[in-house]
């Protein structure tokens, strides 16, 4: 899911991905997205039409994420323009795959544990 967007230089686009840690088993509705599932705030990227082709991307539906609301649940995040200067696809960063043992390694070294959600409602702005 397309969480965040924007445009460095007014002209070179970017996108940020929001994604499920765990694959699912049929083509996603909006509704089976809105069910209590963990998501994992991706680092930003370009993304070309070809990679768009070659993905077969396609849109399901929307839903409105409240600013702030996406911006405390991942307070940290990586500035979009070394992304787009090198031309860094967002390809990337679409990797379906849970938190694995490196969280439990961050966490025993003192770090903060992976910013995440479990549901879309937490960061789900009003229409």
């Amino acid at each position: 899911m397309v969480a965040e967007r924007g445009r460095v230089f007014e002209y070179l686009a970017w996108y940020r991905a929001l994604v499920i840690t765990e694959p699912l088993s049929a083509e996603p509705t909006v509704v089976g997205l809105r069910q209590p599932r963990m998501w994992l705030l991706r680092n930003p990227g370009t993304l070309t039409a070809r990679h768009y082709a070659n993905l077969a991307l396609k849109p399901i539906g929307s839903i409105s994420i409240d600013g702030d609301k996406l911006s405390s649940a991942f307070p940290k995040r990586m500035s979009p323009m070394s992304c787009v200067v090198s031309d860094i696809s967002l390809v990337n960063s679409l990797h379906v795959r849970g938190l694995g043992p490196h969280e439990s390694y961050r966490i025993s070294h003192g770090y903060q544990p992976t910013p995440r959600i479990n549901a879309l409602c937490q960061i789900e702005g009003s229409k």
